[in-house]
């Protein structure tokens, strides 16, 4: 025990001794501005990781694609054309659809800008 309050006792002895410094008025701002960009190179770091990732599973497939198509002998695929008198009818589908996402996209962001100002 008794060497244990003289650590502490040479600790605040040392500590004592060192000059008292007031910081820097800029200090906050600096330490800020670092830890922003610490925070920005981390996420930058980590998208491209989920780049890298992306990439090689999409070259994965594509190589698997090929060793499927090519060298197990599957059977070629055949595409037809589809009839065009279902023509119209396929547009009538994707314009609804279409008109459905973008009001889908609209009504989210009118929901979260409204849920962001109760919020503040």
């Amino acid at each position: 025990m008794s060497t244990r309050y003289k650590r502490k006792d040479t600790l605040r002895e040392l500590f004592s001794r060192l000059p008292q410094k007031q910081l820097s008025e800029g200090f906050r701002n600096n330490m800020m501005q670092r830890i922003q960009q610490e925070a920005r190179r981390l996420k930058r770091k980590d998208e491209r990781f989920g780049l890298f990732i992306t990439v090689v599973t999409a070259i994965v497939i594509l190589v698997l694609g090929f060793f499927a198509l090519y060298c197990l002998n599957i059977p070629k695929i055949e595409v037809r054309i589809p009839d065009l008198s279902t023509l119209p009818f396929f547009l009538y589908i994707g314009v609804l659809v279409s008109f459905l996402l973008a009001v889908d996209y609209l009504l989210r962001k009118h929901f979260q800008k409204k849920h962001s100002k109760q919020d503040s």
